[in-house]
């Protein structure tokens, strides 16, 4: 009876040994984790024009019981196929059109965000979660993007850059201090790499745009006004393909009637008339004789101004305001 509860004896103590040393041997490791998808939505935005829009790169960290130090680094991969690129990137509306865009990590928008292992500024955040909670922490990483100016021949409808192409490459230590970088192998915690989804999306509109400004139509100092004188000007357009414009000409701020005048000294006026044509046969007016066209290229239209011989006028400066409308 002895020899058995001996042998009985002996076998729990054995198995308690087990038990003990395999619950020494369990470690939670600090993790992190994809906390969503990263979207970067700049809306709507015209031919000429530029859009900037802020997106965010969520993941989620936790320290598993033991304060943890990460550092962590933001990369975004060269798109795919079509989509590929990095300084500019591209979207496309997957019918032959494309949009450029990047991506910046800072808000001034200098510094481009590009793939692991590139020439581009790393991207770096760090994060201490204290004591022994194992509940998540975020860390977030906002990403600043910038599409445009738009040029023009670019269609409208609606462009998109999707793929599964952002990474969070981490390292942790438990020793007090940040690791030296985001790829360290600190052997007082872990290291590794979280993944999720991106997506730039925008929409061109079919509109047109009229350039900064048009150039001054400069006739030029004169000795007489016994004979005409000729000067042009230029008015830059830029509009989607097929997109129908119209550019009208005010009859500016000193006409009577339909007849544009400049304005002078002591209240003395010049005539002058502006045309669609060379031989300044067509006048250009805003109302039925105006110069149309479809969009496409950058247009250049050019304005031809004409003083008729007219009664000579007091000596000094004349000048006339005119109004530029664009209809599409």
């Amino acid at each position: 009876m002895k020899t058995i509860g001996c042998g009985v004896f002996r076998c729990w103590r054995w198995l308690l040994a087990v038990c003990v040393l395999s619950g020494m041997g369990t470690v939670a490791h600090a993790q992190c984790y994809n906390g969503g998808n990263l979207d970067v939505v700049f809306g709507t935005v015209s031919v000429g024009s530029s859009a900037f829009a802020t997106g965010n790169a969520p993941f989620n960290c936790q320290s598993n019981g033991t304060t943890s130090y990460f550092k962590a680094c933001l990369y975004v991969a060269e798109g795919p196929g079509n989509l590929s690129g990095v300084n500019p990137r591209q979207m496309t509306n997957y019918n032959s059109g494309s949009l450029a865009y990047t991506l910046y990590s800072d808000s001034s928008r200098s510094n481009v965000l590009g793939p692991q292992g590139g020439s581009y500024t790393v991207y770096e955040k760090t994060l201490m979660i204290a004591g022994s909670s194992s509940a998540l922490v975020p860390l977030n990483f906002p990403v600043y993007g910038r599409v445009g100016p738009v040029p023009a021949g670019t269609a409208a409808g609606n462009y998109e850059a999707p793929f599964n192409g952002v990474f969070m490459v981490y390292s942790v230590n438990r020793n007090g201090t940040f690791p030296s970088s985001c790829t360290e192998n600190t052997g007082s915690g872990n290291s590794g790499t979280v993944n999720m989804a991106f997506k730039a999306t925008a929409s061109v509109s079919n509109s047109c745009a009229v350039g900064v400004s048009a150039t001054d139509l400069n006739f030029g100092s004169v000795s007489s006004l016994a004979s005409p004188v000729d000067g042009t000007s230029t008015i830059t357009l830029t509009c989607p393909p097929n997109t129908s414009w119209t550019l009208g000409l005010s009859y500016g701020v000193n006409a009577s009637g339909t007849q544009r005048r400049m304005a002078g000294p002591s209240g003395s006026y010049v005539s002058y008339g502006l045309y669609r044509d060379a031989n300044r046969t067509q006048i250009w007016d805003n109302s039925s004789n105006m110069v149309t066209g479809s969009g496409g290229s950058p247009g250049s239209v050019t304005v031809y101004g004409r003083v008729p011989a007219q009664p000579e006028a007091s000596p000094g400066s004349y000048s006339d305001t005119v109004t530029v409308t664009l209809t599409y």
